[in-house]
């Protein structure tokens, strides 16, 4: 466990950045808001690679989808996480996962 880890561990409050992780392998653990972000950095910064766990399965989509910005869809959020069956949701996640990147 943690206490036979010799690497650093921290919490997201404490995270300052991920220039001095450039050419280092991260895990991070979680994939909510903060863990995304962390990760994104972690990224863009040049870790050599990046690796991140979740307790659940997440679907990951883009910021804007064919000119709209979908995580501002209130309604459709709505929808998607409380009234939907779990088939449902996952199936529209899935194809808007792989619409952008599709030829």
């Amino acid at each position: 466990g943690r206490e036979s880890f010799e690497g650093e561990s921290m919490h997201s409050a404490a995270w300052r950045g991920g220039a001095k992780y450039a050419g280092k392998k991260a895990l991070v653990v979680g994939f909510g808001n903060s863990g995304a972000e962390v990760a994104l950095d972690l990224w863009e910064q040049g870790a050599a690679g990046v690796t991140v766990t979740a307790r659940s399965p997440i679907h990951v989509l883009p910021r804007w989808l064919f000119s709209l910005y979908p995580h501002g869809m209130r309604s459709l959020l709505y929808f998607e996480r409380f009234l939907a069956p779990i088939w449902l949701s996952d199936a529209v996640g899935g194809l808007l996962q792989r619409l952008p990147y599709s030829g």
